[in-house]
């Protein structure tokens, strides 16, 4: 069935243009995406995934990619080459996604795999217009935050930062609000780091941020 024109009769008033704009904009992504919006959730039973294993291939199996918005992978372990593969088959097909959920995603794995396992996945997404990224309760401390400290200084979109009980400490704490005052188009308006020894110097980094 074919799909109506949109509604461009109610753009908000009293607003600046740039409201208008992203207002005009998500109006016409809704017209462009056939069907309902898709929250894909792997099951969260904690289940090790070390590869691209047929058990892990089959959860995704007839997945409508343009339809997805958001994707959660928590609660279960991802080793680095089931990390590479969902970034380069799944993550890199959904192109209106605006909401990730990888938090919890390394349960017993080595710290040292855990940079990799996270940057493949943050790569696939660098070009997306995500809002929400919830990392928390991984324990990929300040190497971890150099898989997505690109992707927080160039994107735009995120207005939900989630790194709670991450094993930050100050210089982790440093690292990330150095990305984020290179990026001043950034429209992040909640952010949650609570549980990571952040100490005098992290806060004070962060604190600069969101004064």
């Amino acid at each position: 069935m074919q799909k109506s024109s949109p509604d461009l009769t109610t753009v908000p008033e009293k607003h600046s243009l740039e409201t208008a704009v992203d207002y005009l904009i998500a109006k016409f992504e809704e017209f462009e995406i056939e069907g309902e919006p898709i929250d894909f959730v792997i099951p969260p039973a904690s289940q090790f995934y070390d590869d691209a294993r047929p058990e892990l291939k089959a959860l995704f199996e007839g997945l409508d990619f343009a339809r997805v918005r958001s994707i959660t992978l928590s609660a279960n372990s991802y080793g680095t080459e089931a990390c590479q593969w969902i970034a380069d088959e799944i993550l890199s097909k959904c192109l209106n996604l605006k909401k990730v959920n990888f938090s919890d995603m390394f349960t017993q794995r080595l710290r040292s795999d855990l940079p990799n396992s996270l940057k493949a996945l943050m790569d696939s997404i660098m070009n997306r217009k995500i809002e929400h990224l919830d990392l928390s309760h991984n324990a990929f401390g300040p190497d971890g935050v150099k898989s997505f400290q690109d992707f927080l200084s160039k994107c735009p979109s995120l207005k939900l930062l989630n790194v709670t009980n991450c094993g930050l400490g100050p210089k982790g704490g440093e690292m990330i609000a150095e990305a984020i005052e290179k990026n001043p188009s950034m429209k992040l308006t909640e952010f949650y780091a609570s549980r990571d020894r952040l100490e005098q110097e992290g806060l004070e980094a962060l604190s600069r941020v969101f004064s």
